[in-house]
């Protein structure tokens, strides 16, 4: 596999990171199974706040067999339906999440200076979670205050690096937003 663009390596990162079933709602998008989810949670899983501006991913360095890409999410009010993120006083407009390597045509998503990414809650290690001990947990990270100021988060990214298995749990009023934007 070879990233020719851009935005082949922005596609790839999108569909790496797929959505967390749970809730009320009728489900159209890709989710990742329970077995998924599980998969997930085994080892150190970095929790971090999910924020949706328009993602840009640009080629940082190219060296013989290996590409880097800066992936960031752009925070414009075109590109957001998060206005306290817009609103708050000193938010980046570029949000650095990752780096995606490509070694030998292999893509991996590694970590960025930990002080770029401001996103950050914790990192969890559980053993042997259920499900739903797994869904408790998001519940209570989703109801966090924003970094940005506020009362509510649009949801979480989950991140087990050492797996290269990530998933995104988003909170039900903030689906329904995005799906408005999308429709407009």
């Amino acid at each position: 596999m070879k990233f020719e663009s851009d935005g082949q390596a922005a596609a790839w990162y999108h569909n790496q990171i797929l959505r967390i079933q749970h809730g009320k709602r009728t489900y159209s998008k890709r989710y990742l199974t329970d077995e998924q989810v599980l998969a997930v949670f085994d080892g150190e899983v970095r929790v971090e706040e999910k924020v949706d501006g328009k993602l840009s991913v640009r080629l940082r360095s190219t060296e013989h067999h290996c590409q880097e890409y800066w992936v960031a999410e752009e925070m414009y009010s075109k590109n957001t339906v998060h206005n306290h993120v817009i609103k708050y006083s000193g938010a980046p407009h570029q949000i650095w999440l990752n780096k995606i390597l490509m070694e030998y045509g292999l893509p991996s998503i590694t970590d960025i200076l930990e002080k770029q990414n401001t996103l950050g809650y914790g990192t969890i290690k559980l053993k042997d979670p259920t499900i739903e001990q797994i869904h408790n947990l998001l519940e209570c990270f989703a109801r966090l205050p924003s970094h940005y100021g506020a009362p509510k988060i649009e949801g979480l990214v989950l991140k087990n690096m050492e797996k290269q298995k990530f998933a995104k749990w988003i909170n039900e009023e903030f689906e329904d937003k995005i799906e408005e934007s999308e429709n407009q």
